[in-house]
């Protein structure tokens, strides 16, 4: 199997929908295997039913219909994501904010870590602002909340942004 999915991303070099076509015959072969993906026969003849790698890859370069991710895994789902973090936390007062934290948790584009980057850096900075604010009582408290708020959402949102990977395949390293 191994073989077989390294030939198939061999003969897709270059393509724009590489990785997805590998990963979908990946997934099928693992679906189709079932409890029976130790079966050396098992996996020949899941192999067989597939075909050749070569016209998998020949049909998927000549396709017309290129394979759309779902919407929070494009880009386009990103930029809505954290224009809601920022933006809408202002626009629609705390429900623009908790909206886009949703969208980011569901999202397959960030990491773990990042996610809660993204979630507790504002909330991080708006209680160390308001922490400036009280110990500086000529400060107004306001200005604390929103500021703080203000740039821990700016923050996370040039953070979410440089992270985001299309497709769910979220930045390790």
């Amino acid at each position: 199997m191994r073989s077989y999915l390294k030939t198939l991303h061999t003969l897709l070099e270059g393509a724009p929908d590489q990785e997805l076509v590998v990963d979908g015959v990946r997934q099928h072969i693992i679906d189709a295997l079932g409890p029976e993906a130790s079966d050396p026969a098992r996996v020949r003849d899941v192999l067989h039913e597939l075909g050749d790698p070569a016209a998998i890859a020949a049909d998927a370069r000549t396709s017309t219909n290129p394979i759309q991710l779902p919407f929070l895994q494009r880009r386009s789902g990103a930029i809505l994501t954290v224009l809601l973090l920022t933006v809408g936390a202002f626009i629609v007062p705390v429900a623009g904010w908790i909206v886009g934290l949703g969208l980011l948790w569901f999202s397959t584009g960030w990491t773990l870590v990042d996610k809660l980057t993204a979630t507790l850096a504002p909330i991080v900075l708006t209680v160390l602002s308001l922490g400036l604010a009280y110990l500086f009582t000529p400060f107004p408290a306001h200005l604390g909340l929103l500021g703080g708020f203000a740039l821990g959402s700016i923050g996370a949102a040039v953070f979410l942004l440089a992270r985001f990977r299309e497709g769910g395949r979220a930045h390790v390293a």
